[in-house]
């Protein structure tokens, strides 16, 4: 029994033998964010000439054709085009077109995007709409139109505008 209990003492001592630390290196794993998007005005949203009575509205769609208290006819009636540059292929966005709330009158967008790996049409005011930039670098091309509304009554030949904000959110 004395020779069991060595062996059993032998065992135990060589499980519970320790090493001896060699050394330690300490290395960083390294990320790069991704670069912010430039965000640009490539043609400014335009309505023409509309009635200048309070409740007076004007719908353009993505053509730019106008309906409403508007004149349909006048040339400088623009649909709007935002350019969402320098994004990483692949990189997955949300985009948002706030209402535009001006002084006299209020802008109601409506909007398109081009460029992703699959475009978006007819994208509500103030509700992010996602898009996935495709397999190369490319812009992403907004097409804004919608609804401008004269919430006050608008002096003739004065020129009225609703300030609306672009927002782009990586995903």
């Amino acid at each position: 029994m004395n020779l069991n209990k060595k062996i059993i003492a032998l065992a135990l001592a060589s499980a519970v033998s320790t090493s001896v630390l060699a050394t330690t290196e300490t290395y960083n794993a390294t990320v790069i964010g991704l670069a912010e998007p430039t965000i640009a005005e490539t043609a400014a949203l335009n309505f023409g000439t509309m009635g200048l009575v309070a409740g007076s509205s004007c719908v353009m769609d993505n053509a730019a054709v106008l309906t409403g208290d508007c004149d349909a006819a006048d040339a400088a009636a623009l649909a709007g085009i935002i350019t969402i540059s320098t994004v990483t292929a692949g990189t997955n966005l949300a985009v948002t077109v706030a209402t535009g709330v001006g002084s006299k009158v209020t802008y109601v967008p409506t909007f398109d995007i081009a460029g992703g790996t699959a475009n978006v049409t007819n994208a509500a005011a103030d509700t992010p709409a996602s898009v996935t930039v495709d397999g190369t670098p490319s812009d992403i091309v907004l097409t804004l139109f919608g609804s401008m509304t004269v919430d006050t009554d608008v002096i003739a030949g004065d020129t009225e505008i609703a300030p609306y904000a672009v927002t782009v959110v990586f995903e």
